[in-house]
This record gives structure tokens, sequence and C-alpha cells, in this order.
């Protein structure tokens, strides 16, 4: 009986600190994002031995200083100085250094491998490599860095002399639109690297499925039509794709077998 009483209170001793972990967990506020470096945007700013205004100065930095930050305490970031010192600024003082990209970007290397650091700077340990035909997902730039994160989550940096940032292609957008609207039929879609001299115009490749013929004659001149005013909105939104090409925009559809079956521009689509 008493064996069984004992029993009864360490469960219920057990199942009180559960539900205190759990209180205390969702009563923890989340922690605030603390940026790796940050810039002065001031012209001159104080730095203190402690994180306080009442801190002894230990120096000034002067706008444009960059710096890294080891540790956050209420409004203030400690800091690393030149020569490894270390100091504390407050946080409306100074700004992250890192500036977003655009979203979807990848980066790729440009030679057989590039070398990812934990920290933007080449001195940084080594936090593994990016191997030709591999691709992380960009997340930001800080000066001639590259901020990307792994398949883990974890944000490493590489030297934007070694790695290639590639935005995301805007092609896809028209592409799902495709898709969406007539399912079944796209398959792939590229922009071609060559202008055609001959009638200056952009060209579009979208493969489609057998499942094409078995579309209408009008909803297939519908396709192409769309497909030609989308390339003409991406030409028009893109100045990277305004730059490469000139004119009109021409749509060719191919079937699996490399097959065209039908062409368009803005104004006119043509079946074969």
């Amino acid at each position: 009986m008493i064996g069984r009483r004992c029993s009864v209170s360490l469960r219920c001793a057990a199942a009180a600190i559960v539900a205190c972990v759990v209180l205390l967990m969702v009563a923890a506020p989340a922690r605030a994002a603390v940026p790796e470096r940050v810039e002065v945007r001031r012209d001159v700013v104080n730095l203190r031995g402690a994180p306080s205004t009442g801190a002894p100065k230990v120096g000034r930095a002067k706008r444009g200083e960059r710096f890294p930050v080891l540790d956050h305490q209420g409004d203030w970031y400690e800091i690393r100085l030149p020569g490894g010192k270390r100091a504390w600024i407050f946080k409306r003082l100074v700004r992250p250094t890192v500036t977003p990209v655009e979203a979807g970007s990848r980066v790729r290397p440009k030679g057989r491998y590039a070398n990812l650091r934990a920290r933007p700077s080449r001195r940084a340990r080594r936090a593994g490599r990016l191997k030709r035909g591999e691709s992380l997902a960009a997340v930001g730039r800080d000066g001639d860095w590259i901020q990307v994160e792994r398949p883990d989550g974890r944000r490493v940096w590489v030297a934007a002399e070694v790695a290639r940032l590639v935005p995301p292609d805007p092609v896809a957008p028209l592409l799902a639109a495709l898709r969406r609207d007539y399912p079944g039929v796209v398959r792939w879609g590229a922009v071609n690297e060559v202008v055609l001299d001959h009638y200056h115009e952009a060209e579009l490749d979208v493969v489609v499925e057998s499942s094409w013929h078995y579309l209408a004659e009008e909803q297939r001149l519908a396709f192409l039509r769309q497909a030609a005013q989308g390339f003409a909105d991406l030409l028009r939104d893109h100045a990277a794709y305004r730059r490469r090409y000139r004119n009109r925009p021409l749509v060719v559809v191919t079937d699996p077998s490399n097959t065209v079956v039908g062409s368009a521009t803005p104004r006119q689509a043509r079946l074969f």
C-alpha cells in the first residue's frame, strides 16, 4: 500500500515538473534575431565597456565601420574590435550589414568547389564545401560575401569571387500559370539563349505532352496566345531579358519528339 502511494506521488511530481517546464516555454518570449555583423549609421558613436550608457567609454567608431557581433543584452550589442578587443554599442546606432537578395535566388560555385565559412571572412572556420553541380539558397549579401542556407537550416557564408549568385528564373511563373490553366499539357520550358537574327525576335520553347493533341484547335490557339502574351510581359518587366532580346517575342511549342507543333506572337498564333 505504501509502495503504491509512493508510486502515485512520484508520478504526480513528474507531471507537475513537466507542466511547469511547458508553462515556462510558452511564457518565454521569442528571442530576437541577432545580426552577425553591424555597420555604424551615425557620424561618431561611443563604445562602452559594458551594456550601459553609464559604463566607461573604451573607444569610438565612425560611420560605415563594420564589426562582428559576439553577443547582445537588452538594447546593446557586444562587438569585436580590430585587434580582438570587445566593446558594447547601442543597437539604435548601428544596422545589420546583410542586405536581402531576391527571394528564390541560388548560389553555385564558379569552379570545382567553393569553401563555406562560418563568418564572412577568409580567416573564419570552414563550414563545408559547395561542389560543382550543387546549389544553396541565397539569403543575403554583406559586401563581397554571400550568406547561404544549408539543407539543415544553418546559415553560412561564401565569397562572391568563387560563387555565382543565380536569380530566380522569371519564366517559372509563366510556366506555372500554363500548367494551371492547361493541366497535363506543359512539361518543360526555357528561353533560348540565341537571338534570331532573321526575325529579330526572342524565342521561348515550351515542350508539351501528347495530351496537347487532345485539345480542340481553339484551345491550342488560346494556349499559344497566352504563352506569347506571358512571354511579352516577362520581357517588359525584366530588364535583363529586355537587354538580351529585341522586338516581339516568339513562342515555339514542340512535342516530346522536338517536332514543332505551333508558334505565336502576342498578335498571332499558328498551328503546324
